[in-house]
């Protein structure tokens, strides 16, 4: 009986996280800084792959290595912004 309640929460984990995936909110991301372009704009690396010219908040300066919370908001990849530091 353990086997089949495990197999059937294992289920339902994997099809709620397939829907969290699809939802329109905020969510939040930890990437590294690794260039300061002229533009005012950074490269960043996320899981080993590397995004280009990402924008910061007004006001937010960062430097190379800087580890920092990025915004993904409403759940659209495209708009994604450096928000903070990791403290």
């Amino acid at each position: 009986m353990s086997k089949i309640n495990d197999s059937i929460l294992e289920a339902i984990d994997i099809m709620v996280q397939e829907r969290i995936k699809n939802l329109n909110f905020n969510r939040y991301i930890q990437v590294q800084v690794t260039v300061v372009n002229a533009n005012g704009t950074y490269n960043v690396t996320y899981k080993g792959q590397t995004i280009t010219n990402v924008k910061a908040r007004p006001g937010s300066t960062f430097a190379v290595n800087n580890v920092c919370w990025a915004c993904i908001p409403n759940n659209e990849f495209s708009f994604l912004f450096l928000d903070l530091i990791v403290p």
